[in-house]
């Protein structure tokens, strides 16, 4: 893997604009430009993961290949499951009751943070857009 972007949506006029339809979202256009670009390589030419999310996403990978390690490790059957359910099997059959993922933002502002207030590093179209589609990823007051 020679590229990873998370994230390579173009936010500005997008996340507001009401008068995009939505087969030209902004990951679905994203994604099309960059597959596009990418059949212009030699074939087993660089390869890239482009917006595919960080969590979820790439850490989804991490969890899987972890799980399928510790079952491998525990002498447990390590083939990889095919399934919703096939994956919760293997979960419950090593032992695993709550996957906790905390991210840090390494971001610093002029302004310290108040208590009990709420700050975000994205774009307030992007956060309110984010947080219609999945109030689950909004931060608690």
């Amino acid at each position: 893997m020679l590229y990873l972007d998370t994230c390579i949506e173009p936010w500005a006029g997008y996340y507001d604009n009401a008068e995009i339809r939505r087969s030209s979202a902004p990951t679905i256009t994203s994604a099309t430009r960059c597959w596009r670009r990418g059949r212009s390589f030699k074939k087993n030419g660089p390869s890239a993961l482009v917006t595919h999310g960080a969590n979820p996403g790439l850490i989804s990978h991490f969890i899987k290949r972890a799980a399928l390690d510790i079952a491998k490790m525990r002498g447990l059957d390590a083939k990889k499951p095919t399934s919703r359910e096939s994956w919760a099997k293997l979960m419950q059959s090593i032992g695993v009751k709550v996957i906790h993922i905390a991210e840090h933002d390494l971001q610093v502002a002029d302004v310290p943070k108040q208590q009990n207030e709420f700050v975000n590093t994205w774009s307030t179209p992007a956060s309110s857009a984010r947080a219609a589609s999945r109030p689950s990823s909004v931060g608690h007051p």
